[in-house]
């Protein structure tokens, strides 16, 4: 007979890791049950752009008949295939042409990076209507993540947040890492829900309704011993409502420990998230969480204090050239590392950490002016980018305070 093979600890460790890691915690599929990946367009040069009025002429453009097709197609790049041409697009734009110009809407296209995008499905590849529709002119927040991760030998970092539409490789654009949109909130009179009846819960602002499992709800209530209220946070005291559950699960997947503790399992399927051991646990997340929200959505007040912002001081064109930004660090002086934009000008204080800090498949610091090449920074871009620079070095702070409030010796469930 042959020998039985028999698994080796370090395997059966492992095996029984992964039976804890699923049973005891919530898949974020199974807790925010109606969620879409991103919008794809297969025409991103064309409806999107940073400047609205640049974008209207792009369309104005698109519908003058005097500008026939070819010319087009060379202009904006525009690829036909047998599905889409320009011609029977433009046929179809004619037709609602009043329609259009309330189809232009703010979209998180890259981290920190806010654009404008002509929302029409006739020129859009995959509108992901069915769950952009509770993001469109409407007040919602929405958790982005991935079902796995593709990138070899980083730490996990595949987690963003918007308040508004969301383009499919807004956090990643690796191989596998396809970007997930998670509104914590649907409203009535969209497009029919797929499986999951929200009317268990009571409406609320505009009629809207929490798009949380009821089993989680449950579950965590009994965790925490508070109360649910069915719209936006509770008192924390007595109660907690679905802006609280939204926060801590975004602080939760913004600890470092979380990363590195479950990071084969990341690997593989989305996050789960853990039951806090007690109330202070939750309590003490929620708060943090509400504070990286802020950040993230640029709402913090922390992020209007200029003095807080790296300094851009020394004149010039502006103009993020070719093989720029370049970062040059200082060994001694932190305050006078510098982001250069071109041979002349550059941001000044912006840490190493902060320089080198990662949300998703991107470095934020170095993506957001990399896109932005060949072109004048306005006075509004360089605010932004100062802010960009003070919320990630927020954020770092946040995410050791995290691990504190976590305490891994204790809080986890799987140890």
């Amino acid at each position: 007979m042959g020998q039985r093979l028999v698994p080796h600890s370090g395997y059966r460790q492992k095996q029984a890791k992964l039976f804890n890691y699923v049973k005891t915690q919530g898949k974020i599929t199974d807790i925010l049950k109606e969620n879409s990946v991103g919008i794809v367009t297969s025409r991103d040069n064309f409806v999107f752009d940073t400047e609205e009025k640049r974008l209207k002429q792009k369309i104005y453009d698109f519908l003058n008949r005097d500008i026939s097709d070819q010319q087009l197609k060379a202009k904006y790049d525009l690829k036909e295939n047998k599905s889409w041409t320009i011609n029977s697009c433009r046929t179809k734009l004619e037709i609602e042409k009043d329609k259009i110009k309330h189809q232009i809407y703010s979209c998180l296209y890259r981290p920190f990076d806010i654009q404008y995008l002509f929302y029409n499905e006739n020129i859009i590849e995959r509108s992901r209507k069915e769950v952009m529709q509770h993001m469109v002119t409407r007040e919602n927040v929405g958790l982005i993540t991935c079902r796995q991760q593709s990138q070899q030998g980083v730490l996990w970092s595949l987690v963003g947040i918007s308040n508004k539409i969301m383009e499919s490789c807004a956090i990643s654009n690796k191989t596998k890492e396809i970007n997930n949109l998670f509104p914590l909130y649907v409203y009535p009179k969209v497009v029919k829900q797929k499986d999951f009846d929200y009317s268990f819960w009571p409406a609320g602002k505009d009629g809207r309704r929490p798009n949380l499992s009821p089993e989680f709800v449950e579950g965590l209530a009994e965790k925490i011993k508070l109360d649910f209220v069915s719209d936006g946070a509770g008192d924390l005291e007595n109660t907690f409502g679905p802006e609280d559950v939204f926060h801590y699960i975004y602080a939760v997947f913004h600890s470092t420990e979380y990363r590195k503790r479950y990071a084969e399992f990341l690997k593989i399927d989305f996050p789960r998230v853990p039951w806090p051991k007690e109330k202070r646990i939750f309590v003490e997340l929620c708060k943090v969480g509400e504070q990286l929200t802020g950040l993230h959505l640029m709402e913090a007040d922390i992020l209007q204090d200029d003095k807080k912002w790296p300094k851009f001081d020394v004149k010039g064109s502006d103009i993020v050239e070719s093989g720029y930004p370049k970062y040059v660090a200082h060994a001694d002086l932190p305050e006078k590392e510098k982001v250069y934009i071109n041979q002349d000008q550059y941001f000044e204080g912006v840490r190493p950490e902060v320089w080198e800090f990662h949300i998703g498949g991107y470095q934020v610091c170095e993506k957001w002016l990399k896109d932005r090449r060949g072109r004048k920074l306005d006075y509004e871009d360089i605010c932004h980018y100062q802010k960009i620079t003070t919320a990630l070095g927020e954020t770092i702070k946040l995410m050791v305070l995290v691990d504190r409030v976590i305490d891994s010796n204790g809080v986890w469930p799987i140890k």
